[in-house]
């Protein structure tokens, strides 16, 4: 039996070094192309851009045609779809009470 367990973690073990060297070769940004983007600001949707997302923050945001896109990017073709930079969700409810027909708002102080 101890011989099995030992071939079986012994069987496994290139497996799980391939798996944690994969991790690196993971796409280090987030590119959205062909989007029309709302900027919140009145002015009208600029179509067909493309919006570089590294880590949290937008890296660039261009015209699709003159944004370039860097190698090892997960790239998301928007088309037909729009992106408003910044939106938040400012308010949430959640249901209280006994029959859960009341709302109560988590944010409210005292």
């Amino acid at each position: 039996m101890r011989r099995l367990a030992a071939f079986i973690l012994l069987s496994l073990l290139p497996a799980i070094l391939v798996a944690q060297r994969s991790q690196s070769g993971q796409p280090k940004g987030l590119a959205f192309v062909h989007v029309s983007v709302i900027d919140a600001t009145g002015a009208p949707a600029e179509p067909d851009m493309t919006a570089l997302i590294v880590g949290e923050r937008i890296a660039d945001l261009g015209p699709t045609t003159k944004t370039r896109v860097p190698a090892n990017t997960q790239v998301v073709d928007a088309t037909g779809k729009y992106l408003i930079p910044g939106l938040w969700d400012m308010h949430s409810s959640r249901p209280t009470g006994e029959g859960r027909d009341r709302w109560e708002n988590p944010w409210r102080f005292p």
